[in-house]
Protein backbone atom coordinates (compact mmCIF):
# COMPACT_ATOMS: atom_id res chain seq x y z
CA UNK A 1 0.00 0.00 0.00
CA UNK A 2 1.31 3.42 -0.95
CA UNK A 3 1.95 6.00 1.74
CA UNK A 4 -0.62 8.79 1.68
CA UNK A 5 0.81 12.23 0.93
CA UNK A 6 -0.39 14.81 3.45
CA UNK A 7 -1.92 17.92 1.89
CA UNK A 8 -3.15 21.23 3.26
CA UNK A 9 -6.65 20.76 4.76
CA UNK A 10 -8.36 23.01 2.21
CA UNK A 11 -7.24 20.90 -0.74
CA UNK A 12 -10.09 18.60 -1.65
CA UNK A 13 -11.11 17.03 -4.94
CA UNK A 14 -14.20 19.26 -5.39
CA UNK A 15 -12.14 22.42 -4.72
CA UNK A 16 -9.42 21.28 -7.17
CA UNK A 17 -12.02 20.59 -9.86
CA UNK A 18 -13.61 24.01 -9.26
CA UNK A 19 -10.22 25.74 -9.48
CA UNK A 20 -9.35 23.82 -12.65
CA UNK A 21 -12.39 25.32 -14.41
CA UNK A 22 -10.85 28.79 -14.19
CA UNK A 23 -8.33 30.41 -16.48
CA UNK A 24 -5.01 28.85 -15.53
CA UNK A 25 -1.39 29.14 -16.50
CA UNK A 26 0.66 26.05 -17.24
CA UNK A 27 2.27 26.32 -13.79
CA UNK A 28 -1.11 26.47 -12.08
CA UNK A 29 -2.38 23.46 -14.07
CA UNK A 30 0.73 21.46 -13.08
CA UNK A 31 0.27 22.31 -9.41
CA UNK A 32 -3.40 21.30 -9.44
CA UNK A 33 -2.61 18.11 -11.32
CA UNK A 34 0.05 17.18 -8.78
CA UNK A 35 -2.40 17.73 -5.91
CA UNK A 36 -5.09 15.69 -7.67
CA UNK A 37 -2.67 12.79 -8.17
CA UNK A 38 -1.64 13.04 -4.51
CA UNK A 39 -5.29 13.00 -3.40
CA UNK A 40 -6.03 9.90 -5.49
CA UNK A 41 -3.37 8.03 -3.51
CA UNK A 42 -2.38 5.73 -6.38
CA UNK A 43 1.06 7.25 -6.96
CA UNK A 44 4.22 7.75 -4.97
CA UNK A 45 5.71 11.19 -4.50
CA UNK A 46 8.53 10.23 -6.87
CA UNK A 47 6.05 9.15 -9.56
CA UNK A 48 4.02 12.36 -9.25
CA UNK A 49 7.14 14.53 -9.32
CA UNK A 50 8.50 12.74 -12.38
CA UNK A 51 5.13 12.99 -14.15
CA UNK A 52 4.87 16.74 -13.51
CA UNK A 53 8.57 17.37 -14.17
CA UNK A 54 9.58 18.64 -10.73
CA UNK A 55 11.69 17.34 -7.86
CA UNK A 56 10.22 15.45 -4.92
CA UNK A 57 11.33 18.33 -2.69
CA UNK A 58 9.29 20.77 -4.79
CA UNK A 59 6.27 18.47 -4.63
CA UNK A 60 6.47 18.36 -0.84
CA UNK A 61 6.87 22.14 -0.74
CA UNK A 62 3.64 22.43 -2.74
CA UNK A 63 1.80 20.03 -0.40
CA UNK A 64 2.35 22.48 2.49
CA UNK A 65 0.59 25.31 0.61
CA UNK A 66 -3.09 26.17 0.67
CA UNK A 67 -5.04 26.14 -2.58
CA UNK A 68 -4.89 29.94 -2.75
CA UNK A 69 -1.10 29.88 -2.30
CA UNK A 70 -0.75 27.22 -5.00
CA UNK A 71 -2.71 29.29 -7.49
CA UNK A 72 -1.33 32.70 -6.56
CA UNK A 73 2.17 32.46 -5.07
CA UNK A 74 3.34 35.64 -3.35
CA UNK A 75 6.97 35.50 -4.39
CA UNK A 76 8.65 33.32 -6.94
CA UNK A 77 11.88 33.05 -5.00
CA UNK A 78 15.16 34.77 -5.40
CA UNK A 79 16.43 37.99 -3.96
CA UNK A 80 13.99 40.78 -3.16
CA UNK A 81 14.30 43.77 -5.49
CA UNK A 82 16.74 46.46 -4.35
CA UNK A 83 14.39 49.18 -5.53
CA UNK A 84 10.84 49.26 -4.22
CA UNK A 85 7.96 49.83 -6.63
CA UNK A 86 7.73 53.43 -5.41
CA UNK A 87 11.43 54.09 -6.08
CA UNK A 88 11.15 52.43 -9.51
CA UNK A 89 8.24 54.75 -10.38
CA UNK A 90 10.29 57.75 -9.25
CA UNK A 91 13.30 56.53 -11.28
CA UNK A 92 11.06 56.21 -14.32
CA UNK A 93 9.71 59.73 -13.83
CA UNK A 94 13.18 61.19 -13.37
CA UNK A 95 14.43 59.48 -16.54
CA UNK A 96 11.43 60.67 -18.54
CA UNK A 97 12.00 64.19 -17.24
CA UNK A 98 15.52 64.19 -18.64
CA UNK A 99 17.76 63.03 -15.77
CA UNK A 100 20.82 61.16 -16.98
CA UNK A 101 21.70 57.72 -15.57
CA UNK A 102 24.54 59.40 -13.63
CA UNK A 103 22.07 61.84 -12.05
CA UNK A 104 19.73 58.98 -11.18
CA UNK A 105 22.63 57.05 -9.65
CA UNK A 106 23.56 60.06 -7.53
CA UNK A 107 19.93 60.42 -6.37
CA UNK A 108 19.73 56.70 -5.44
CA UNK A 109 23.05 56.77 -3.57
CA UNK A 110 22.28 59.98 -1.64
CA UNK A 111 20.28 60.34 1.59
CA UNK A 112 17.57 59.42 2.36
CA UNK A 113 17.68 56.41 -0.02
CA UNK A 114 21.36 55.40 0.22
CA UNK A 115 20.84 52.35 -2.00
CA UNK A 116 24.50 52.14 -3.08
CA UNK A 117 23.86 51.23 -6.69
CA UNK A 118 26.45 51.18 -9.46
CA UNK A 119 26.00 52.70 -12.93
CA UNK A 120 25.30 49.28 -14.47
CA UNK A 121 22.56 48.80 -11.83
CA UNK A 122 20.89 52.02 -12.99
CA UNK A 123 21.20 50.79 -16.60
CA UNK A 124 19.62 47.49 -15.55
CA UNK A 125 16.57 49.24 -14.08
CA UNK A 126 16.25 51.58 -17.07
CA UNK A 127 16.08 48.48 -19.27
CA UNK A 128 13.82 46.59 -16.86
CA UNK A 129 11.37 49.47 -16.81
CA UNK A 130 11.50 49.52 -20.63
CA UNK A 131 12.71 53.10 -20.72
CA UNK A 132 14.48 54.19 -23.85
CA UNK A 133 16.14 57.41 -24.98
CA UNK A 134 12.92 58.07 -26.96
CA UNK A 135 10.93 58.35 -23.70
CA UNK A 136 13.46 60.75 -22.21
CA UNK A 137 12.72 64.46 -22.28
CA UNK A 138 15.50 66.74 -23.40
CA UNK A 139 16.83 69.02 -20.68
CA UNK A 140 17.03 72.61 -21.69
CA UNK A 141 19.84 74.74 -20.42
CA UNK A 142 19.61 78.43 -19.95
CA UNK A 143 22.77 79.97 -21.30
Amino acid sequence: MRKKIALAPDITLPRLEEAARGVLTAKQRNRLRAMRLALEGNHTAAEIAADIGISRAQLFAWTRLTLEQLLHPQHGGGRAPRLTDEVQRELSGRFRNGDSPAEIQHWLNSPPLRINIKSYGVSYYIGKLRLSPDTKAQKTTVG
